[in-house]
């Protein structure tokens, strides 16, 4: 398990801070089994859209890999539409805010989110 959480966290430092560590997890990606699990731990902490745009990034997956490629983009376009519909609901609560001369002040994910290589 210590190994699926190390190629876990080289893929999270890959997609967000462009830390490439990937290459050396890239054959032991090859392994379904492997995959599987490292995915199954992505899912469980809601990182599986960034554990396989890493992947789809550095080609250690493609569309040659059939229903892992197809998984990988059902958890990208999910994570892509989750912040579409934040991204509207954000602006919507802004425009609230100022129509009624309310000072505030957007946090977290809402800020944060311009910093990442991909807003998703």
């Amino acid at each position: 398990m210590k190994t699926e959480v190390n190629a876990l966290f080289a893929a999270l430092s890959f997609a967000v801070c462009g830390e490439d560590r990937l290459d050396d997890y890239a054959a032991l990606f090859s392994d379904e089994e492997f995959l599987q699990r490292t995915a199954k731990l992505a899912a469980y902490h809601d990182l599986a859209h960034l554990l396989y745009y890493s992947l789809k990034e550095k080609k250690i997956i493609d569309k040659k890999s059939g229903d892992i490629y197809n998984t990988a983009e059902n958890y990208i376009m999910s994570a892509a539409i989750r912040y579409e519909r934040l991204s509207e609901t954000t602006n919507k609560v802004c425009a609230l805010f100022e129509k009624n001369e309310i000072p505030y002040i957007p946090l977290k994910g809402a800020v944060l989110r311009s910093l990442y290589p991909e807003p998703f």
